[in-house]
C-alpha cells in the first residue's frame, strides 16, 4: 500500500527497482529466498531517493512526551514511508523464512526418529 500511494515521487531507475522486486514477491511469493534478496535489494536505493529528496523528517520528542517532527522533505517522507513499510515487511519475512526452515527441520528430525513401540 506504501508503494501503490506514494511511488509516485520516486525517480524511473528506483521506482523500476521498486516494482522488479514487488513483482518478484508477487510472482515467487512472500517467502521465496530470491523475491526476498531482490526486495532487500531495493532499499540501498530508496534510501538514496531519500537522500536525494531532502532527507526524510525525524521524530523528536518535547519534555513532556508529545511527537514532533523535524527537518527533512515532503518527498523525502513519501520515500522514507516505503523504505520503511519495505524494511519492516522484510524483518518479518526472515522471521517467518526461519520459522518455516526450523520446522522443516524438525520434521525431517522427528521423522527419523522412531515411534513408540505398540
Amino acid at each position: 500500500a506504501a508503494a501503490r500511494d506514494h511511488r509516485a515521487v520516486l525517480a524511473d531507475g528506483d521506482r523500476q527497482v521498486l516494482d522488479a522486486a514487488l513483482a518478484a514477491l508477487s510472482d515467487k511469493g512472500l517467502f521465496d529466498g530470491d523475491a526476498l534478496a531482490a526486495a532487500e535489494a531495493a532499499l540501498a536505493p530508496l534510501e538514496a531517493a531519500v537522500a536525494r529528496a531532502g532527507g526524510a523528517p525525524v521524530r523528536r520528542w518535547t519534555e513532556q512526551g508529545d511527537g514532533y517532527l523535524v527537518g527533512g522533505t515532503e518527498a523525502g517522507r513519501r520515500i522514507g514511508c516505503v523504505r520503511d513499510e519495505l524494511r519492516a515487511f522484510l524483518r518479518l519475512a526472515f522471521r517467518v523464512v526461519d520459522y518455516l526452515e526450523a520446522h522443516d527441520q524438525l520434521a525431517r528430525r522427528v521423522s527419523g526418529v522412531p515411534g513408540p513401540k505398540r
